[in-house]
């Protein structure tokens, strides 16, 4: 069962005008190609949930007869399988376990075992039910999964630095960015933990209304989360929004540049039951 996928790619050309198009297409011949945006290597993009198979095509479009076109570094992150947690799994192993044991004895005393092996399944459902209301439901846990990202390893694990409607892509920093006084500066430089962060911005003044979208993959949970993260905020003019499946929804918007802390922690929005998707938008003016 594909959950969530995110496909990676680096690509390099002469001349900078072919651009490159990906292509999903669905066991039942339904499909979707989309151009990705130029960004920085490597690119990326998000493959929907879907419980059938599914075609990944990459295509180079607008290559001119001097072009050379490099394409290096092709991978994937996501799960292909379902979602077992291991307690759920060893509980599953040793029901088997019960079952098999009773088999081998039966010969001996068939009523005495039919009874120890009933008794023996009934007790490993009960623990497997309990363990499974204390876990919670398998979507959730591939939710969280799918929403969480420190960027610490040059990439945005399952966010589309272009997401729809962006007109620049976001970019990932691991290390300062723009100057020692008004860059992006880390919060603790001890912290080897916080070392990635997903940025946009310019080191010179710019008026050109540029719009950066950061979505997150598909996602449904079944309960009430809230998603929390960290923003930095040097300038006045960028304002930064949180807006859950569209952008007529956006709970969280980014308060007023302070001098005192330019670091902002713990923010949060609520994703309500049922929500599909977040959307990170900065506007720059």
């Amino acid at each position: 069962m594909l959950q969530f996928t995110a496909v990676f790619s680096s690509i390099w050309s002469l001349t900078g005008t072919p651009v490159l198009r990906y292509c999903v297409t669905w066991a039942n011949g339904t499909g979707h190609c989309e151009n990705a945006l130029e960004a920085p290597n490597p690119l990326n993009f998000t493959i929907p949930h879907s419980v059938d198979p599914t075609t990944v095509r990459i295509e180079i479009l607008n290559i001119n007869s001097p072009d050379i076109i490099l394409v290096d570094s092709l991978y994937y992150e996501g799960r292909i399988c379902e979602l077992i947690h291991p307690h759920l799994a060893i509980n599953k192993v040793s029901r088997d376990t019960f079952e098999a044991e009773t088999e081998v004895d039966v010969k001996d005393n068939t009523v005495d075992m039919d009874t120890r092996d009933n008794r023996a399944i009934e007790d490993a459902s009960e623990e497997l039910k309990a363990t499974a209301e204390t876990l919670g439901k398998p979507a959730d846990f591939v939710a969280c999964e799918a929403l969480t990202c420190d960027f610490n390893h040059n990439h945005s694990c399952f966010y589309k630095l272009s997401g729809f409607g962006s007109t620049s892509p976001w970019m990932i920093g691991t290390s300062f960015v723009g100057n020692r006084h008004t860059g992006v500066q880390r919060l603790n430089e001890e912290d080897s933990n916080r070392l990635g962060f997903a940025y946009v911005g310019r080191d010179h003044v710019d008026e050109s209304n540029e719009v950066f979208v950061m979505e997150s993959p598909k996602f449904t949970i079944s309960t009430d989360a809230r998603l929390f993260f960290d923003v930095y905020l040097r300038s006045h003019s960028p304002r930064l929004k949180v807006c859950i499946d569209s952008f007529d929804d956006c709970p969280y918007e980014s308060p007023k540049v302070s001098k005192h802390a330019f670091w902002i922690l713990d923010n949060s929005v609520v994703l309500r039951k049922g929500v599909r998707k977040s959307q990170t938008e900065q506007l720059c003016f």
